[in-house]
């Protein structure tokens, strides 16, 4: 009593093995199968950008080490939501901040002068916005920034004690104009 179908299935799990029996344990291995191309995708690019430029890796893993340690004390289903939407700040300041590090490139590199309109604008307006914000300080306070040039970190904690100035004039002006009376 051969059967060319039992033969075939008998072939077919040989190679591949015996599929799961159940919907779940199927779901499951798909889900899996599905994590593990994920991080062998995010592996693979990370290698690549890794392998061209090693500070990058260094800058993750810092970015990462910090985002840990902000919400670790957080209840899990807070955690996950203040990690994602402190990951998104952090990427906009960082967009940002490239911005800002290409104009400092060509300051550094002597094609425009640390007095240009538009350094000055970025120094005045732009930088002492995004360091006031909460996860600019933030992130100067964990070395967030180090990657960039010296005279640009300069620039950004310059930037930082500006807006602490200007946060606490309207405290000391309100002070000195009490009378003696």
């Amino acid at each position: 009593d051969f059967s060319f179908f039992d033969r075939f299935e008998q072939l077919l799990y040989d190679r591949i093995g015996v599929p799961p029996r159940s919907l779940s344990a199927d779901i499951e291995q798909i889900r899996q199968s599905t994590f593990d191309r994920i991080n062998s995708t995010i592996f693979e690019m990370n290698r690549l950008v890794v392998d061209r430029n090693p500070m990058v890796g260094l800058c993750w893993r810092n970015i990462s080490d910090a985002v840990e340690a902000k919400v670790k004390d957080l209840p899990e289903p807070q955690r996950q939501k203040q990690t994602e939407d402190l990951i998104k700040q952090i990427y906009y300041v960082y967009i940002v901040l490239d911005q800002y590090a290409q104009l400092d490139d060509l300051r550094n590199r002597g094609y425009m002068s640390a007095d240009d309109a538009k350094m000055i604008q970025w120094r005045r307006s732009m930088l002492p916005n995004l360091m006031g914000s909460e996860v600019g300080k933030w992130m100067l306070e964990n070395n967030l920034t180090e990657y960039y040039s010296e005279q640009m970190n300069k620039d950004l904690h310059e930037a930082l004690a500006s807006i602490q100035q200007s946060s606490e004039k309207p405290a000391n002006n309100g002070a000195a104009t009490g009378s003696d009376h």
